[in-house]
């Protein structure tokens, strides 16, 4: 009886579990994809010499929405690991929505600032971010995947999740000054890694079924993994 009620209670909490790392994918991926959209569609661009006014390469907007969509995805993730803290949980609801909302205008002020400074193609200032969400996901999966304390699973992946968007950030700046990267760079990452995800995530839910039923660590480690050679072979193999 102890057992059985056990796994009643276990059950929702990973099915909630489940439910809140796909929201938070998808809500991450339809932040992205818009703002990448110029980035990729000039493939040829490079950085800007510095001053404005040199045509589109240097439109305000890309570095803005790219610095929103960043700062909001590093603080939902925070807000989302807060949450999964249960009773320990510092914010409410309305801090929770201030916070977002507040990260959501601070990114595009301090992206509208950095393009009044140095203006950049928009596949340079598509980089950082999407380096970041992919790096993010793989190391939340990863560590959630690692993680055998059920109960704490997705308070460790996210604040894994978290840690790693911001180093990613920093990062793919660093990166994207050294590699110039093109819009085709861009979604060559974007890709790679989704696609990678997809084939190896697929390949270890197929191997799950044949191990005894479990919380699916081997599929969250397996994405994790696919996602960081499917991202990197991507852009390697573009940059060749």
């Amino acid at each position: 009886m102890v057992t059985a009620a056990r796994q009643d209670t276990r059950a929702p909490a990973r099915g909630l579990g489940l439910r809140r790392s796909l929201c938070s994918g998808l809500v991450g991926l339809t932040l992205g994809v818009g703002p990448h959209a110029q980035g990729w569609a000039q493939t040829g661009a490079t950085p800007a010499a510095g001053a404005k006014g040199q045509g589109d390469d240097t439109s305000a907007w890309p570095q803005v929405l790219e610095g929103s969509v960043l700062a909001t995805s590093i603080c939902s993730t925070w807000v989302l690991y807060d949450e999964a803290r249960g009773p320990r949980a510092r914010w409410g609801t309305e801090a929770r929505v201030a916070l977002i909302g507040g990260s959501a205008v601070l990114g595009a002020g301090l992206g509208a600032w950095l393009w009044s400074v140095r203006p950049v193609a928009p596949a340079r200032a598509a980089f950082p971010p999407s380096l970041a969400l992919w790096t993010g996901a793989a190391t939340g999966l990863l560590v959630a995947g690692l993680t055998s304390n059920e109960a704490r699973r997705d308070e460790f992946g996210l604040f894994g999740a978290a840690l790693a968007l911001e180093a990613g950030a920093v990062a793919g700046t660093a990166l994207a000054r050294w590699t110039q990267p093109s819009g085709r760079e861009v979604m060559a990452l974007h890709v790679g890694a989704a696609a990678g995800g997809a084939l190896v995530g697929g390949a270890a839910w197929g191997l799950e079924g044949f191990r005894a039923p479990g919380d699916a660590q081997l599929v969250w480690v397996g994405t994790a993994a696919g996602i960081v050679a499917g991202g990197l072979l991507a852009w390697l193999w573009q940059r060749r």
